[in-house]
């Protein structure tokens, strides 16, 4: 499952150690594919692997398999770059990088799978 909203208000921790969850409202359940392509995306990220999180954004479906890529790649590493300038991965400005990405949808194939939609 992927939860898009993990909060206390949206869960609690049982008294024997395990997750419980209180609110699915953000929820989707997701396969491994997707769930090992996030991780990767992040471990890509951190290590400003641009060319790597292209096809993360493949495997992930924000991409349609068989899209033209390279020029995809100056865009996004530029994007990236502006993100992670000034601290690296723990300062990015999710909200900036988020209007970025969007607005790069509007001139190359993205799309927002719906598992993402959430």
């Amino acid at each position: 499952f992927f939860h898009a909203d993990p909060h206390p208000g949206n869960m609690i921790r049982t008294p024997d150690g395990r997750l419980a969850i209180l609110d699915f409202g953000l929820m989707a359940e997701i396969d491994n594919n997707i769930k090992y392509g996030m991780v990767e995306a992040i471990s890509h990220l951190i290590h400003r692997d641009y060319e790597a999180i292209v096809y993360d954004f493949v495997t992930l479906e924000f991409i349609p398999p068989g899209t033209n890529l390279s020029p995809i790649l100056p865009v996004l590493s530029n994007v990236f770059d502006q993100a992670l300038e000034g601290g690296g991965a723990k300062s990015i400005n999710f909200q900036d990088l988020a209007g970025d990405l969007a607005q790069i949808t509007f001139d190359y194939p993205f799309r927002i799978p719906p598992y993402f939609a959430l």
